[in-house]
């Protein structure tokens, strides 16, 4: 007999929810697990350009925030491959942040490669959004995956189980020459979202939330003293 845990359970029970509602909660989580503004922004878009094309975004972000642990970037060398300065796995909203400032260099030397480098998928929202911002494809690829991005692309080729890798020892980001598919495919404008994802968000983004104090509550922002 098979008996699933709370957790497990909690996984099965999905709720749908609008890429507004995605995109505002997933930027302020990101704000309560302690980034600066300008991630929270970049985990915003990719959570919510991943969703838009039926990838787990929510997901993957609720994976990446589980650990506080944001690893400094080794200095970035072109021509070499990127690693933590402390040789542990780079943050994925760090790492996309560092490729779109350098992806014109993906085109040199075989492309940019990661050695080291938590929730993957996410670091492909980051790219993706980059991708259709200046109307350029990549290819992203790690483990037994390639996922090509930009210029309304979103084309997945290998083992889908690798989506939600929580890390990989070998990441590439590569510029491919594409034009945008015929079929874009469409993800519904509600995408069903595993509900204890959601949760381990919302904790995060009370964490933003101003304390409560009777001064607050006597004018008007909750329930007064009887």
């Amino acid at each position: 007999l098979h008996v699933r845990s709370r957790r497990q359970r909690q996984m099965c029970i999905r709720d749908r929810r609008s890429f507004g509602e995605i995109a505002a909660l997933t930027k302020r989580a990101t704000r309560g697990a302690g980034y600066a503004w300008g991630a929270c922004e970049d985990a915003s878009a990719a959570t919510e350009w991943l969703s838009r094309y039926g990838l787990p975004g929510v997901d993957v972000l609720s994976q990446a925030l589980s650990t506080r642990a944001q690893p400094p970037m080794a200095r970035v060398t072109i021509g070499e491959p990127w690693t933590a300065a402390d040789g542990t796995h780079i943050c994925p909203l760090m790492a996309g942040a560092a490729l779109t400032d350098h992806i014109r260099h993906a085109a040199d030397d075989g492309g940019i490669t990661i050695l080291g480098l938590r929730s993957p998928l996410l670091t492909v929202g980051c790219v993706g959004v980059f991708g259709e911002a200046i109307d350029r494809c990549y290819q992203l690829e790690w483990n037994e995956i390639q996922i090509e991005v930009g210029r309304e692309r979103c084309l997945i080729k290998g083992d889908a189980l690798d989506l939600s890798n929580s890390s990989t020892d070998k990441f590439k980001c590569t510029k491919i020459d594409a034009a945008p598919p015929h079929d874009i495919p469409l993800c519904p404008a509600r995408p069903s979202i595993a509900a204890a994802h959601w949760s381990h968000l919302e904790q995060l983004a009370s964490q933003t939330y101003a304390p409560a104090t009777v001064a607050s509550r006597l004018s008007g922002a909750g329930p007064g003293d009887g």
